[in-house]
């Protein structure tokens, strides 16, 4: 399979929910009931995405927060590669340094995780991958790239134990009651005692299971585009996406639910043989590349109150970067398309184009109660400021930032808060 971020060269925000855990199941002997999807209640969104709006910030956005990471000697670091949000602090996954940083939610510097001195303990591909969050223990447990231990740490970075796992792989998200979910990498469609993708755990016991994406069996992994991330939390629940699939299902800790259906314009759509047309085979990702205007999936797929967030990739997903869509006004936003105005405090907001790599990397990286967080670089931010030409009289914490006149310092997470009545 090929990630979606490696064919168009359009990065996507990496794994945010992990992992490959601890839970040393053998799939085929599990006897967990198989979970049904309730298509009883879905929302059916026709979404045309050249007709998204823009315009000033004050008309959709309540308030943007500018929060400068710390730098240090201790606490300087690359890039932002995942970004989780807790009450208490930031914690930032950056794979250049292969260290796990926490700042706390005012941004000054409080622990760091590197592996320094134990790549000889455990070997080969030890570059931390993707972590995730139990912030019912208060843990962070760190996926490496083999996937073959998982590191678990608590929030003063103490190493708690080294976990190796060679079972059971995949992407794992924790629920608020400490029920998880697993998207495993292990399926074979074609055997009927391992032709599962999805399954519930409880108490280190696999709760559920279910056949998800089996859209997707009959393709060959070269005709695929594997995202880089399934889980999407929004408060108590996930959403999951996939690649040629316009569905958004809500994963709750025991239970799914087909929750919306995405409807685009016709020359937006792919063709209805996409998956099955022999002409195809081995080809649809070249397909794909010569049709941009195609979306083949939906991803970063986020829901605050009435407003919904998500990515269309296509060959050209610049244009459908963070577009959001309010369910009551049935309004279509694009936000690159929103203009600074004081809201911003005249810096911009999501517009790669000025922005760069580390906002177009990403985009939205994150939902935590009411807000959604991105990041800027410092040079970002540095580059926004100079093509301002307003007088601004920046809060206490940009101007110490400005103050300081250091365009390499550590990233600026970026906290927004949409208006509720788009």
């Amino acid at each position: 399979m090929t990630k979606i971020s490696n064919i168009f060269f359009v990065p996507l925000m990496t794994n945010r929910l992990l992992l490959v855990f601890f839970f040393l199941l053998e799939i085929g002997k599990s006897f967990s009931q198989q979970v049904t999807i309730d298509t009883t209640n879905v929302t059916l969104l026709r979404i045309a995405p050249e007709t998204a709006m823009g315009g000033n910030a004050a008309l959709f956005i309540d308030k943007v927060n500018y929060i400068p990471l710390q730098t240090s000697k201790e606490s300087e670091f690359g890039s932002i590669t995942q970004l989780e949000v807790t009450d208490s602090f930031f914690i930032i996954l950056d794979q250049a340094t292969n260290s796990v940083l926490l700042f706390d939610r005012m941004g000054n510097f409080y622990r760091k995780i590197q592996t320094k001195g134990l790549a000889g303990q455990l070997g080969y591909g030890e570059q931390f991958k993707q972590i995730c969050v139990d912030q019912t223990k208060k843990q962070i447990l760190i996926r490496t790239r083999n996937q073959n231990h998982t590191l678990v740490y608590d929030f003063e970075a103490n190493l708690i134990q080294t976990i190796k796992t060679d079972l059971i792989k995949g992407e794992f998200a924790f629920f608020d009651n400490g029920k998880a979910i697993v998207n495993s990498t292990g399926y074979d469609y074609n055997d009927e005692l391992k032709k599962y993708d999805q399954f519930w755990l409880n108490k280190n016991q696999v709760s559920g299971k279910l056949s998800l994406w089996s859209h997707l069996k009959k393709l060959d992994s070269r005709d695929i585009l594997t995202p880089d991330q399934f889980y999407y939390q929004s408060g108590d629940h996930f959403f999951s996406t996939n690649t040629y699939s316009y569905n958004i299902f809500r994963i709750g800790s025991d239970s799914i639910s087909l929750a919306y259906q995405f409807l685009f314009p016709q020359e937006n759509s792919l063709p209805k043989d996409f998956l099955i047309n022999k002409s195809l085979e081995y080809k649809r990702i070249n397909y794909l590349r010569d049709h941009s205007e195609l979306i083949y999936s939906v991803t970063n797929f986020f829901k605050v109150g009435d407003n919904l967030m998500f990515k269309l990739q296509s060959g050209k997903s610049n244009d459908f970067d963070d577009l959001v869509f309010n369910l009551k006004s049935q309004r279509l936003i694009a936000m690159k398309k929103i203009t600074p105005d004081s809201v911003s405090q005249y810096l911009t907001i999501a517009q790669p184009s000025i922005l760069g790599t580390e906002y177009s990397n990403h985009g939205i990286q994150k939902v935590f109660g009411k807000n959604i967080y991105t990041s800027y670089s410092a040079l970002e931010l540095f580059t926004s400021k100079s093509n301002s030409e307003e007088t601004v009289r920046y809060d206490d914490k940009l101007k110490k930032f400005f103050a300081a006149k250091n365009d390499h310092a550590n990233p600026v997470i970026v906290e927004i808060t949409l208006k509720s009545d788009l």
